[in-house]
């Protein structure tokens, strides 16, 4: 049962701690779909306690996600909205 439980806190401690750019993408995700309720959303100011749970990614598209991200953020603000699907 130790073992089991030291096994589980391993794992648990070995996810990658989340960016500053993906704690902001998460929470502008749920502040503009209001899926949840306000008070559900607590969790977001604690950004300590949050995990990626995605891994490791490709260093390419580390590098290429964030460019495109922002191409796609100024495109929107000199064109208008844009839905990206």
């Amino acid at each position: 049962m130790v073992d089991e439980q030291m096994e589980r806190y391993r794992t648990a401690m070995s996810f990658e701690k989340p960016t500053a750019r993906d704690v902001a993408s998460l929470k502008s995700w749920v502040y503009g779909n209001a899926s949840i309720s306000k008070t559900e959303t607590r969790f977001l100011s604690h950004n300590q306690d949050l995990m990626s749970c995605s891994g490791i990614q490709d260093a390419g598209v580390t590098i290429v996600e964030p460019l495109l991200e922002d191409f796609v953020i100024a495109f929107d603000k000199f064109l208008g909205h844009v839905w990206v699907i």
